[in-house]
C-alpha cells in the first residue's frame, strides 16, 4: 500500500479509486457502474416512473467520473508537494463523485419546491432529440415548464424567418404548454417542421444560427470534427510528434 511505497519514496503520488473509498464500513465492498449511481443517489431519477430504475447508459460512466476527479486530485497533490516537500495518495470514492452529480436533482427542492422523479417518456410523449441535418447531426428538444417560451419562441421565430413555421405552430400558448398533456399530434406536427429545417443546413450553420437566435442547440461533433475544430487548433490541442517506429508523424 501507499505507507509501504512512501517510506521507499516520500515524495511519491498514487491515486487510488475504489467504489466506497479507503475508509468507512463499505471501503471492502465491490461495486459496478449501476452500484456506484445507485449509492450514489442518482439512479433514483432515471427511468420510467412506473419502473425500477435502470443504468444511465451502456459505458461505465461512474468510472469515468471517478477518473477525472483523480486526475484533478493528482495535480493537487502534485502542487501541493513542490511546497511541502513530500506526496500524498489521494482517495477517490466513486460513490462521491456520483453524489456531486446530484447537484441537478436537490437544487430542484431549493429553486422549485419538488422532490425530481423518474419521468422516462413524458406521459408517454415520443420526442426526438438527435436531428439529422445537410452534413450529419444535431441536438435540439422542445422544452416544456418555465423555460418552454424563453428556448422554444426564438427557435420557432427564426423557422419563420425561413417560411418553415406554420400558423399552429406560431401560435402555440408557451407559457401553458405542458408535455405532460399536449397530445402526441402536435409535437408531431412542430418536430415535422424542425426536422424539414434542420435539414436545409449544415452543422455550422445551425451553430452560428443558435448562437445569433439564443437558441439551446448544438453540433454532434465527429472524430473529423474534432481534429479539424478551429476552436481546439486555436488553444494548440492537437500537437504535431514524431514517431521513429513508424518513421512519420502523428
Amino acid at each position: 500500500g501507499y505507507s509501504a511505497l512512501e517510506k521507499i519514496n516520500p515524495g511519491v503520488i498514487m491515486v487510488s479509486i475504489s467504489p466506497f473509498g479507503q475508509t468507512g464500513p463499505y471501503k471492502d465492498y465491490k461495486a459496478p457502474d449501476i452500484v456506484a449511481w445507485a449509492t450514489g443517489g442518482v439512479e433514483y431519477v432515471v427511468g420510467d416512473a412506473d419502473r425500477p430504475p435502470v443504468r444511465i447508459s451502456h459505458h461505465s460512466q461512474a468510472h469515468l467520473h471517478a477518473a477525472a476527479s483523480g486526475a484533478v486530485g493528482a495535480l493537487a497533490a502534485l502542487y501541493y508537494r513542490e511546497m511541502a516537500g513530500y506526496g500524498q495518495q489521494v482517495d477517490v470514492s466513486i460513490q462521491e463523485c456520483i453524489t456531486r452529480c446530484s447537484f441537478m436533482f436537490t437544487s430542484a427542492w431549493d429553486m422549485m419546491k419538488i422532490n425530481l422523479q423518474r419521468g422516462g417518456l413524458t406521459a408517454g410523449i415520443r420526442m426526438t432529440r438527435t436531428w439529422p441535418c445537410k452534413d450529419g447531426y444535431v441536438m435540439w428538444f422542445i422544452w416544456s415548464g418555465p423555460q418552454a417560451k424563453r428556448f422554444n419562441t426564438p427557435f420557432i421565430e427564426w423557422m419563420a424567418e425561413e417560411g418553415i413555421a406554420d400558423d399552429v405552430v406560431k401560435g402555440f400558448d408557451w407559457d401553458e404548454f405542458d408535455l405532460r398533456t399536449e397530445p402526441q399530434e402536435l409535437i408531431d406536427r412542430f418536430e415535422a417542421l424542425a426536422g424539414r429545417f434542420f435539414l436545409k443546413h449544415t452543422k455550422a450553420e445551425l451553430m452560428q444560427g443558435a448562437f445569433k437566435h439564443r437558441v439551446m442547440l448544438f453540433p454532434i461533433s465527429t472524430s473529423k470534427d474534432i481534429l479539424e475544430s478551429a476552436q481546439l487548433a486555436a488553444r494548440e490541442f492537437w500537437v504535431q510528434l514524431e514517431h521513429p517506429e513508424l518513421g512519420t508523424s502523428i
